[in-house]
């Protein structure tokens, strides 16, 4: 994208949306690079002069798909970090007590969420969720596919790509106490499966079948199909990025490679592993309801 047209998206982000979409904790697409499978990388661009962003009611920022053409990429990718009901964040060093207290009692979500991720947190369901018979620490990602050709685009292949794994973080552990939460996750990779595959499952106990042997995925222009997908890990910290494989009438497959930022270069999601029995440099905390939604305690438990 060229430099002029790079200051005026930043220019419309930073000013009239961007307090909507640091709150409703939405990261949108700047742009993808487009991969053929037998190696030829075009870039592909995915805004230009005339596009801006569209605030709705809720708070997130959309970006209306380009028309006419096939400007851009096959699919406009946007991702959404999914809150949970019971959460835990993961440090990845100690933090001062007092501030950790003042993020964890923030008693608006996304204010809170934000105050984490300033800290450098990776954010956990306390759930686990069972795959391969083992339960492991997970987080999910609403990731949204809007159609970008007058063509369907089908969606033929869809997978993890783990890009680096690192001994899991000890820093310091943060827990809301959980209140009858239980898995409910449908769509789910295992970061431990060396060839990412992401499986449906009909409940907890269900070991899954690849996504797309389950559902058909077709998009059409502007067309928006929502994948909430879930990435569990066992003993390890992971930063990863999704794959997905497209086709468009007897053209050639694409690969689109999407990160946390909806990007093919941007920072790539992170899961990492926790657990309660671990000991933690800067020690374990705990969220606890006394009066919810309203009166929460903040206490160190180890």
């Amino acid at each position: 994208m060229p430099e002029e047209q790079q200051e005026r998206v930043r220019n419309a982000v930073t000013g009239s949306v961007g307090g909507a979409l640091v709150q409703a904790g939405t990261v949108i697409t700047g742009g993808v690079h487009v991969h053929h499978p037998r190696g030829r990388r075009l870039r592909a661009r995915l805004v230009t002069a005339v596009v801006v962003p569209v605030v709705v009611a809720t708070g997130l920022v959309a970006w209306p798909v380009l028309s006419g053409g096939d400007d851009g990429p096959p699919l406009v990718v946007r991702v959404r970090p999914v809150p949970e009901g019971a959460w835990v964040w993961v440090l990845p060093g100690p933090v001062d007590e007092a501030a950790l207290a003042r993020v964890a009692l923030t008693s608006v979500s996304a204010d809170r969420d934000a105050g984490f991720r300033a800290l450098g947190g990776v954010p956990s369901a306390d759930t686990r969720v069972l795959v391969g018979g083992v339960a492991k620490a997970a987080n999910s990602h609403r990731i949204s596919l809007v159609g970008n050709r007058d063509g369907p685009v089908r969606v033929i292949g869809v997978r993890t790509r783990v890009l680096r794994r690192a001994e899991p973080w000890t820093g310091a552990l943060v827990a809301l106490t959980p209140q009858g939460e239980h898995d409910v996750r449908q769509v789910v990779t295992d970061l431990d499966d060396p060839d990412g595959a992401v499986l449906l499952r009909a409940g907890p106990d269900d070991p899954g079948r690849p996504y797309l042997e389950v559902k058909a995925v077709t998009v059409a222009r502007g067309e928006d199909v929502v994948i909430q997908l879930t990435a569990a890990v066992g003993r390890s910290h992971c930063e990863w990025e999704l794959e997905l494989t497209v086709g468009q009438g007897s053209g050639p497959d694409e690969v689109l490679r999407v990160r946390a930022d909806g990007t093919d270069s941007g920072p790539a999601f992170t899961t990492t592993a926790w657990d309660s029995a671990w000991r933690y440099r800067g020690g374990r905390f705990r969220v606890i309801p006394v009066d919810p939604p309203a009166n929460f305690a903040f206490e160190r438990v180890g």
